[in-house]
């Protein structure tokens, strides 16, 4: 039998790679894995939004300066806490992961990688792409910067795009121009990011949930099992509070995984206690496991999705998908770490305050102590727990 979604992801390819081959006298290959398509006509688009009123654009990308440096900061405090957090063994998960497309219609996750559907990757990639590179685009050209190119480009099969300012302009900008050029793109990752957000919270969620909370799985023998509770069962009370989740509170892993939210809306500190779920108007009382580590009641958890809202379910998905990655991607590439943005904006400080060359020590041994964190952060969990 046809796997439709597989034969998608295989079409998009073909149609990408014959595109790639009709136009192949105007595309750069570099070592068979690098194409690169430049056209004047995004270049004249951002021409047109730039000269709207470049004022406005330097007034944002100022305030885009502001958050992208106090950005700066909470990210180093971020990577240097959860270093910290895993050597103290707090932390046993890589705190990075890669990001890679399933090429079939369900995710998955791993020490390190996540697999997320091909369609939801490629709408993804360009809702943080597109706006990113949009960005530096025309704050550049607000500030008189010249686009020597603009265009997509194609690594392996990671698609992407670009703009390719005049460096040797930048260079002579004064401070502040160039810390609006800089930070335009993580700035726009991030505002991106807010508007899904309240997209997310205050309209989809919303449409797609019923109150109460679904019992989805139960452990046989468990306390929840012992006393009669069973999968399928909607819970509209716990300790006589409403147990319907926030969509913060849902996409919280734990929550989702172990019911622990359950014991939170307890407020259970004495394991003594019993839980008084209420289902139907029965009341069910659950005496709860504790270990050394946590509290279980034995049942696995969801929202009530309402009926008929599957494709509102998966457009939730995706944009919550697009809301992380795009803050993410803004907050990792405005850490100090020369060449991403955030490292080009620290270079641009120093050489405001210290000659060229001491600039330039400065900055990478900034960037090669952010870069080791990173690693750290990455692997340390997998080495530390082998």
């Amino acid at each position: 039998m046809i796997d439709f979604y597989l034969a998608s992801v295989i079409l998009f390819f073909a149609i990408v790679f014959g595109l790639i081959y009709k136009y192949r006298k105007s595309i750069e290959i570099t070592n068979y894995i690098l194409f690169m398509k430049r056209t004047r006509r995004f270049r004249r688009t951002i021409d047109k939004i730039a000269k709207t009123s470049p004022l406005f654009w330097k007034i944002v990308a100022t305030i885009g300066v502001l958050v992208c440096l106090y950005a700066m900061v909470q990210g180093v405090m971020l990577i240097s806490n959860t270093a910290r957090h895993i050597l103290s063994g707090g932390i046993t998960e890589p705190a990075f992961r890669l990001i890679l497309p399933s090429p079939v219609s369900t995710g998955a996750i791993g020490p390190g990688f996540l697999l997320i559907p091909f369609w939801f990757w490629i709408i993804t990639i360009a809702a943080i792409l597109v706006p990113h590179e949009l960005s530096h685009g025309i704050i550049a050209r607000a500030e008189g910067i010249r686009l020597k190119s603009v265009g997509l480009l194609l690594l392996g099969i990671f698609p992407g795009a670009f703009v390719e300012p005049d460096e040797n302009k930048i260079k002579k900008l004064k401070l502040l121009p160039k810390l609006r050029i800089f930070s335009a793109g993580s700035a726009a990752n991030f505002l991106i990011a807010g508007i899904v957000l309240l997209i997310a919270v205050n309209s989809v969620w919303p449409g797609v949930t019923s109150p109460g909370m679904q019992i989805v799985n139960v452990t046989e023998g468990g306390p929840a099992h012992t006393v009669g509770l069973r999968q399928g069962m909607i819970m509209t009370g716990v300790n006589g509070n409403d147990p319907t989740p926030s969509y913060n509170e849902y996409f919280n892993s734990e929550f989702l995984m172990t019911g622990k939210y359950i014991i939170d809306e307890s407020v259970v500190i004495d394991p003594e206690k019993v839980i008084d779920i209420e289902v139907d108007g029965n009341h069910y009382y659950v005496s709860p496991d504790v270990s050394d580590k946590d509290v279980d009641i034995g049942v696995v958890i969801s929202p009530v999705f309402k009926e008929g809202t599957y494709h509102q379910e998966q457009l939730l998905l995706l944009i919550t998908m697009i809301w992380i990655l795009s803050f993410a991607v803004g907050l990792v590439n405005i850490l100090p770490l020369y060449p991403l943005d955030g490292g080009r904006m620290i270079h641009s400080i120093l050489e405001s305050v210290f000659k060229k060359r001491k600039a330039k020590k400065i900055v990478f041994a900034i960037s090669y102590v952010i870069l080791f964190i990173m690693i750290f952060d990455f692997v340390g969990p997998l080495i530390l727990n082998i």
